[in-house]
């Protein structure tokens, strides 16, 4: 009877020091191999457009995992997107999503063409949590630049002629590229009096991003000299597949297309213009050959007379 009191016990401390450690680790696994904590990370609070403009609110998220980046007013109930979907009717609205390195993508919110009644104040927030949002306050300003030229011009009619400059893009780089060379191709957008916020790369019709055209390479900058936004496209090694056309377009909507055609250039075997390598080598066998056979005839008018 005394022994089956002390295993019983036994049993019961043993019971005791599991749950301390299933406690402990919140789990039977280390808490490093748990699935991180989603979070939202710090960006740009204030944002001020000019009417007619375009507005980026920013908003990147590390960890998101299988939850979902949602924008909504904060002074209405109704959600404006959520994840890549637009929820809201109104064309203005845009999501640009983007993948980046330790697991972070931005869900930035675009508004094109903004009027007055996009202004407030906007909330990026992570489903299945009120804990992770941040809010992002957008104030326009006006009238559009365009307005505001005509009106300056009315003003100074008659002191001078007041000249407004037309938004542009261009795209350049060469046409043609051989197989297994780099594509390199320039875009410069100029906005007009205000220089552009963006520039999206399209390739016959369909947008290029990192996620799914992994081996193309984007880069952007702002020239403050040329008042242009200038966006450069890289492809180290061309493939038959990258033959296409390529269009660049602003976030004034102005667009330049530019067709690259990859060419399958000759064999690095086949010598231009005189023939192949293995024929040059068949020729080089033969005379080997030949020499061969001049020793022989040498040596047999040698011994013949001896014999």
């Amino acid at each position: 009877m005394m022994v089956k009191m002390l295993n019983n016990l036994q049993h019961v401390f043993v019971l005791k020091i599991l749950l301390v450690l299933v406690i402990q680790t919140d789990g039977f696994g280390p808490k490093h191999d748990r699935i991180p904590t989603p979070k939202i990370l710090p960006g740009e609070t204030n944002i001020t457009v000019r009417e007619g403009g375009t507005a980026v609110l920013p908003c990147s998220v590390q960890y998101l995992g299988t939850k979902q980046v949602v924008w909504r007013r904060v002074e209405e109930d109704e959600y404006l997107t959520v994840g890549k979907t637009t929820w809201k009717a109104d064309e203005a609205l845009r999501i640009n999503h983007e993948y980046k390195d330790n697991e972070v993508t931005s869900w930035d919110l675009r508004i094109v063409k903004v009027r007055p009644d996009h202004a407030g104040v906007y909330e990026c927030q992570i489903t299945s949590t009120t804990e992770y949002l941040r809010h992002v306050v957008l104030n326009v300003v006006g009238p559009p630049i365009q307005e505001a030229g005509k009106i300056e011009r009315s003003r100074n009619r008659y002191r001078h002629k007041h000249v407004i400059f037309s938004a542009a893009v261009k795209v350049t780089g060469k046409d043609y590229v051989e197989l297994g060379h780099r594509i390199h191709l320039r875009c410069n957008a100029t906005g007009g009096p205000h220089m552009p916020e963006d520039i999206d790369w399209f390739k016959d019709g369909d947008k290029i991003d990192s996620d799914k055209y992994q081996h193309i390479i984007m880069t952007k900058y702002h020239s403050i000299k040329h008042r242009a936004l200038i966006s450069e496209l890289y492809i180290d090694r061309s493939s038959m597949s990258d033959t296409g056309t390529y269009i660049c377009r602003s976030s004034d909507d102005v667009i330049s297309s530019k067709s690259v055609t990859v060419l399958l250039a000759e064999s690095p075997n086949v010598k231009r213009g005189t023939g192949s390598l293995h024929t040059l080598t068949d020729s080089a066998s033969f005379c080997g050959f030949g020499k061969l056979y001049l020793v022989f005839l040498v040596t047999l008018s040698i011994w013949l007379p001896i014999t």
